[in-house]
């Protein structure tokens, strides 16, 4: 719902748009908790990119198959104007489209890269309200997606990186245990490539 002012030539105070995007996968869909924490993740450390005091109000999950599901985002502007005339509110209504859109890519995409844009977008004014909706729909090979919010929900195990493991094996025999020169010593003769070796 947008409120209006109203000065002699325009209404000015804030515009409220729904946002729904869409995504279709020939892969099992990812789970709500998994796609809530990667946006809530992304709005954390971008939120204070965003400009035209744009200001996220929520965001959902949807499933809608196996493989497809969905992510609506509420979103408010503050401080856009319309004018009285209706013949020219269609400049207005572009304004926020491309604000919001701004907003999404700056949330969800990664810096540089081609930003995606909606299929589907409607506004609509009565008095001084107005109503926006803007969907969007991406699938698999798409060249403009939201990359930033689609690389969170890679797993764990596909991306580089290292892992440090400790073992401990004990050994009890009824016979005298070994030194510590002599287990060391077998141990390196099956290192490939060796390695410092320690006792504790």
């Amino acid at each position: 719902m947008i409120l209006y002012k109203t000065p002699s030539t325009a209404w000015s105070d804030s515009a409220v748009v729904q946002t729904r995007m869409v995504f279709n996968s020939s892969s099992p869909v990812p789970s709500e908790r998994l796609v809530l924490s990667a946006i809530q993740t992304l709005l954390s450390a971008r939120l204070t990119n965003l400009i035209h005091s744009v200001k996220v109000l929520n965001f959902t999950y949807e499933k809608i198959s196996d493989t497809s599901y969905a992510v609506n985002f509420t979103l408010r502007i503050s401080n856009i104007s319309m004018s009285k005339n209706p013949d020219v509110r269609n400049d207005t209504y572009t304004q926020v489209e491309n604000i919001i859109n701004n907003a999404l890519n700056t949330l969800l995409n990664d810096a540089g890269a081609e930003p995606f844009e909606p299929q589907g977008s409607f506004f609509m004014s009565s008095g001084n309200q107005v109503n926006g909706d803007m969907d969007y729909y991406f699938q698999d090979g798409d060249n403009k997606t939201p990359a930033a919010f689609l690389n969170e929900l890679t797993p764990v195990y596909s991306s580089a990186g290292s892992a440090v493991v400790q073992s401990r094996m004990v050994f009890n025999s009824s016979s005298p245990v070994p030194s510590e020169s002599l287990v060391l010593n077998t141990m390196r003769k099956f290192q490939t490539p060796p390695m410092q070796l320690t006792s504790h």
